[in-house]
């Protein structure tokens, strides 16, 4: 998918898409943070409920408001920034645990 591209990948597109589809581009930063766990297979590793990790996506989404940049669209950007470094061979290097941490501090820095 375009999220393991570098180049390929255009947050503020995706959300204007969401934008369009929903009204809002609320489930940007969970979907994005979706794909990347689920490429590696990180919750499974990790024996994490999907369905947990999902509400816990969600109210990590609530919390970021609509700010001038520091918002779920940025946070989203910087998830697949993650999932990219984890994709060019960083996901070899260290544990589930560790990117599971990893991709949620990204989701969740701001």
């Amino acid at each position: 998918t375009l999220i393991n591209s570098w180049e390929g990948f255009d947050t503020l597109k995706l959300a204007a898409e969401l934008h369009a589809e929903i009204g809002s581009p609320t489930g940007i930063l969970a979907q994005t943070v979706d794909i990347v766990m689920c490429r590696f297979d990180i919750l499974g590793g990790l024996r994490v409920s999907k369905r947990r990790f999902s509400k816990f996506l969600v109210s990590l989404e609530a919390e970021y408001g609509m700010p001038d940049y520091h918002t779920a669209v940025h946070a989203a950007d910087v998830v697949q920034t993650v999932g990219f470094m984890l994709s060019e061979g960083l996901y070899d290097q260290i544990s589930d645990l560790h990117a599971f941490a990893l991709v949620v501090a990204a989701a969740a820095h701001d």
